[in-house]
């Protein structure tokens, strides 16, 4: 069975159901901007001048310096764990909101649902939420068996660690099983 590609979750059109594994301080952000070589450059503080090496739009200007949240995520459409960077103001502020709210809390307590749509031209997000309930199953044991650090991004490296992956375990959640760490 074809693994899906990459494991960075990425927002295209339509729902995109979740459930956050990271705990709020688990999760975390900074501000990124693209480089000339097309690779992201991460800080945890705001740059205090115009990095030399940005990339520039086809206008010719600096393309902007983005704050950004990343976090790890089940993603229920791809059954597996994935790194969901977000930059997107609206979605950051409605996962805010929900999380200082006395009824929702953190977002590792119930399931996201984003959407993407195009609207004159625009594209719109929004967020809503399931009621709260514990992660599935799958989700708890990939995170026991699966080594993702995302401290790395500020490295330029890649968070998952590949050869930490039980090949076994993959093929049991493709399968829509369970399976537990002994």
């Amino acid at each position: 069975m074809p693994k899906p590609a990459g494991d960075y979750l990425k927002l295209t059109e339509g729902t995109h159901k979740v459930r956050v594994m990271t705990a709020p301080g688990g999760g975390m952000g900074g501000y990124e901007y693209w480089n000339k070589d097309g690779k992201p450059v991460r800080s945890r503080e705001a740059f205090e001048e115009m990095p030399s090496d940005i990339r520039f739009d086809d206008k010719g200007q600096p393309e902007k310096i983005k704050h950004f949240w990343a976090f790890t995520v089940w993603s229920y459409d791809a059954k597996r764990l994935l790194i969901l960077e977000l930059t997107q103001y609206s979605i950051q502020q409605a996962i805010q909101n929900y999380a200082e709210h006395e009824d929702w809390g953190s977002p590792t307590e119930y399931d996201l649902t984003i959407k993407r749509w195009n609207e004159s031209g625009f594209t719109k997000y929004s967020v809503t939420t399931s009621p709260p309930k514990p992660a599935p199953a799958e989700a708890i044991t990939a995170m026991k068996t699966t080594k993702i650090d995302l401290t790395k991004l500020f490295e330029g490296k890649e968070p998952v660690e590949h050869d930490m992956r039980n090949e076994a375990m993959d093929a049991v959640f493709a399968a829509g099983g369970e399976a537990t760490i002994e």
